[in-house]
């Protein structure tokens, strides 16, 4: 995707939950932060797209890595764009 300011989004993100990505359960764990092990992950990111609920966009993976390593990565690319007004091609493999 060659993601800039015209592509993000303008309103607030949606409900995903109705979606259901392959491998997905809905397991909680008292020792984990949040409760739940997996999440609903966007592989490019809403903040940067504004792709809400997108089925082939959403993949299951823990919630580790969506809300620590994976948004660490798309905040650090959704400033980029902000503060340059650049474009940046960014490729995601699942």
């Amino acid at each position: 995707a060659n993601i800039g300011k015209d592509l993000m989004p303008t309103e607030e993100r949606g409900s995903i939950g109705m979606i259901k990505p392959s491998g997905w359960h809905t397991i909680k764990y008292d020792f984990v932060e949040g409760k739940y092990l997996y999440n609903r992950c966007h592989l490019i990111g809403f903040q940067l797209t504004g792709e809400n609920a997108n089925p082939k966009n959403l993949i299951t993976c823990t919630r580790n890595m969506n809300a620590k390593v994976m948004l660490e990565f798309e905040n650090k690319v959704a400033s980029y764009i902000k503060e340059t007004n650049n474009h940046v091609l960014y490729r995601v493999t699942p």
